[in-house]
């Protein structure tokens, strides 16, 4: 669940504003992944924002960075959690030019093995978006932003979502009969 009060905000964003200022967004995806169990052995992941069919301003060639987050809570994202993403990144980063943007249309970023390991079995799983300009700390000189669907876009067809590929050990039983004496 994403903490949004709008349905469709940016997820990303790092540009040059009026006079000396820059603005910076950063978006912050919580996923309820208790149900894969602490027994389960995770492969893969793919992690997914559908784009509201606003364009995407790239006027740095940037890129889509998924990073670490640490929110205060698991259930509840407040301002204070703005400086809890980091730079570690779960994914190879996307070009803001491979961004489809057209409305209703998922962009997919595959976890690498920090971002599998990030995955919870048993709680919430944390995933941060930043601008590559605001990872690198690199000031922008235009504007870099992508906009996508939050959860609370009426209906659930283009909530951010995760894809975890996993497997669960199976228990066998042994047939006794052979080991009597």
């Amino acid at each position: 669940t994403a903490n949004k009060t709008a349905s469709a905000a940016d997820f990303l964003r790092a540009r040059v504003s009026a006079g000396p200022y820059v603005l910076i967004s950063r978006g912050i995806f919580l996923f309820d992944t208790s149900a894969l169990t602490a027994g389960a052995t995770i492969s893969a992941g793919v992690f997914s924002l559908c784009a509201n069919g606003t364009a995407v301003a790239n006027a740095d060639s940037g890129n889509w960075d998924l990073v670490s987050v640490t929110p205060s809570t698991d259930t509840n994202i407040v301002v204070g959690d703005y400086s809890l993403l980091g730079t570690t990144f779960l994914a190879t980063s996307m070009a803001l030019s491979s961004f489809t943007s057209t409305d209703g249309t998922y962009n997919d970023l595959t976890l690498n093995a920090s971002g599998i390991s990030n995955i919870s079995k048993t709680a919430n799983s944390k995933f941060g978006c930043r601008s590559s300009r605001d990872t690198s700390n690199t000031a922008a000189t235009g504007d870099n932003s992508a906009r996508c669907y939050f959860s609370e876009q009426t209906g659930t067809s283009a909530d951010p979502k995760i894809v975890i590929t996993y497997t669960v050990a199976v228990a066998t039983a042994r047939n006794m009969s052979n080991l009597l004496l």
